[in-house]
């Protein structure tokens, strides 16, 4: 196909103005290994993705705890020489309401990656941290998708995206990583941001600092955030979105519980309880979220059309207290 007819799916969303809100992968516990490159479209027909690992995940997840895979390409930044690093980011709690992701991180050898993967998914995170290997519990992780060979948007939005980060927090706490598809290309550049949990996309490089170092107003970032994983639907999304919007930055530090209270023909009801630490000045809102239409999506490159995705707008929200 002649080059300069191709149609990159995620030019086709954007100028579509397909929303993202509420668009973030749905996870409790995120699981990466390092792996080294060449990729295949489906990561686990590359030549060294280790045999067995997929099913030990998904034997492990459940409704009440999503666990997603996900390879990183290794940096010898981060990685030790000859070793694979696995890290693991679990949705943490306090009384029941959310705070962020508690991370623990290896750097392994190669047979050791299936009982260590396998340790992580049915056993407490802090026996296996007296073990020893690595725990990097301050460093901010960046994981930018630029899973190329999956989609060619991955790369073209991607590698610019982790480019200017890589270089930007090259002798700081935060660390830059490639990562595998993350679902949604059509959305690229797609960047995760941990231990917040927080999705990015659809920004350029000149967005970088109004993002990640926060500079912009919070109500200006609406079109580059997908959404908070480990929430239970694209519903609480967009509400979760909505209370940073609302309330600054300084939402990042509330507690939270969420839950669908009402859903009914494609409605639903949302209510959030907040806490700030210690447990004061807790809130209550509510927000009614409905399908406002659909956007049509394409195939990248052949531009063929597939599916139409729904569109939410809040159509209420209020504090009760």
């Amino acid at each position: 196909m002649d080059k300069s007819k191709r149609i990159l799916c995620s030019r086709y969303s954007s100028e579509n103005k397909e929303g993202i809100s509420g668009t973030a992968p749905n996870w409790d516990t995120l699981i990466l290994v390092s792996l080294n490159t060449p990729w295949q479209p489906d990561i686990e027909d590359s030549n060294d993705f280790p045999a067995g690992i997929s099913e030990i995940v998904k034997s492990a997840s459940s409704a009440t705890n999503k666990i997603r895979l996900q390879c990183i390409i290794p940096d010898e930044d981060y990685v030790g020489t000859g070793l694979t690093k696995i890290i693991k980011y679990s949705k943490q709690l306090d009384e029941g309401y959310f705070s962020k992701f508690q991370k623990c991180e290896f750097d392994v050898s190669s047979d050791k990656i299936d009982d260590l993967i396998k340790n992580l998914v049915v056993n407490e995170d802090e026996k296996l941290i007296e073990e020893g290997l690595v725990n990097k519990k301050d460093a901010r992780d960046i994981f930018v998708c630029t899973h190329g060979s999956r989609d060619v948007c991955c790369a073209s939005f991607g590698f610019p995206i982790y480019t200017k980060l890589k270089d930007k927090y090259s002798d700081t706490s935060t660390r830059i990583w490639r990562i595998s598809h993350l679902g949604g290309h059509r959305y690229a550049p797609n960047v995760i941001e941990m231990p917040t949990g927080r999705v990015w996309a659809r920004f350029g490089v000149d967005d970088i600092e109004g993002i990640f170092e926060k500079q912009y107003p919070a109500k200006e970032i609406e079109p580059f955030y997908r959404g908070l994983i480990g929430l239970n639907s694209g519903y609480e999304q967009i509400v979760e979105a909505n209370l940073l919007f609302q309330n600054g930055w300084d939402w990042l530090d509330i507690l939270f519980k969420s839950k669908v209270v009402e859903f009914e023909n494609d409605r639903a009801i949302v209510q959030f309880e907040t806490s700030k630490p210690k447990g004061t000045e807790k809130s209550l809102y509510q927000g009614s979220i409905e399908i406002d239409g659909y956007a049509q999506t394409i195939k990248c490159v052949t531009g063929v059309e597939t599916k139409k995705e729904p569109q939410y707008k809040m159509v209420a929200f209020d504090k009760l207290a």
